[in-house]
């Protein structure tokens, strides 16, 4: 399943047949939770391939690379500590003890991250080496390895255009008002404003029962394509499926799921909150990590839109000159 969920960043979608076999027995097994613990285990391996680098550390260039750079810096405190230090300052031989020493710590908790890691695990026990890998799983635990990581793979990030907007007191923060006279604003709202949820067993249930009623062409290409055909209103709004990116979809479906949840409530209190939540997060994305959506993204667009509704509703409640 790796290589499909690689294949994907290259929008490559071809699943093979072993691995739809091997899928779907994992789901008669495990049930329909099997799903998404399978995509928490292939993001997790995504975000080391891409970011942690994983697949070159756990190869023989990267063992080298591990043996090598803290020897080098065993050797040049062995060297520093020889030498003849008279002409150095005080102040200088303390500092250069205390770099070394600290590169020397840094380089020893890189190898041991190394050498537990799930990756090293998994090569541990494809070798047949059990007690090595069961050494390394034992310590895991006890330095609860990977509990950040799952922790954000149990919550979805959360931020709302129209709350933003409507905060009467965004701009009375004493850390706002610094920010603004920084030009650190924009960073000061994403942070401010971003909040987290928990992906609760109606949010699974609702996403894969939205999977299962879809085509594959409408889960990888549609702008909400079948629920403007479902409430008949496909031929006038073309435009949001067809002829638009991104980043504006997103932008046009969250701002249409509030207003519509706020206007026309849905009686079933859970499914709202959860629709709602699944909303946030999109716009999450776009904001805060806008290099985890496919394509290109252009912040330009949530800054004017951002501007465009601030001031709509300022309009609204007769302050025009609070722009």
């Amino acid at each position: 399943m790796l290589n499909f969920c690689k294949g994907l960043l290259a929008d490559l979608s071809v699943m093979q047949a072993s691995e739809y076999d091997a899928l779907r027995h994992g789901i008669q097994l495990n049930g329909d939770n099997y799903l998404f613990q399978l995509a928490a285990m292939e993001l997790s391996l995504l975000y080391d391939i891409l970011y942690a680098k994983a697949a070159v550390i756990h190869t023989w260039h990267g063992l080298c690379i591990r043996v090598v750079a803290p020897l080098s810096v065993v050797a040049a405190f062995v060297l520093f500590l020889l030498s003849s230090k008279y002409t150095y300052g005080r102040a200088d031989v303390a500092v250069t003890y205390f770099l070394l020493i600290r590169a020397m710590a840094l380089e020893l908790a890189s190898s041991l991250r190394a050498a537990v890691s799930s990756w090293a695990c998994a090569s541990y026990h494809a070798r047949g080496w059990h007690r090595f890998c069961g050494a390394a799983m034992r310590l895991r635990r006890m330095l609860k390895a990977g509990a950040r990581r799952g922790a954000c793979l149990d919550s979805l990030g959360q931020y709302n255009l129209l709350d933003l907007c409507t905060d009467a007191k965004k701009d009375d923060h004493l850390r706002g008002k610094i920010a603004k006279m920084i030009g650190l604003r924009d960073q000061w709202q994403k942070l401010h404003y971003s909040s987290t949820a928990p992906i609760s067993d109606g949010i699974k249930a609702l996403v894969l029962g939205e999977i299962r009623k879809r085509e594959v062409d409408d889960l990888r290409n549609a702008r909400g394509r079948w629920i403007l055909k479902e409430k008949g209103m496909y031929d006038d709004l073309t435009w949001i499926d067809d002829h638009t990116e991104l980043d504006r979809s997103i932008i046009v479906w969250h701002i249409a799921t509030d207003l519509y949840l706020s206007q026309c409530p849905d009686p079933d209190e859970e499914v709202r909150d959860n629709i709602r939540v699944l909303s946030n997060h999109m716009l999450f994305l776009l904001v805060v990590h806008p290099y985890l959506l496919p394509g290109v993204v252009r912040n330009g667009r949530y800054k004017q839109n951002l501007k465009y509704y601030d001031m709509v509703w300022w309009l609204s409640l007769g302050y025009g000159d609070h722009m």
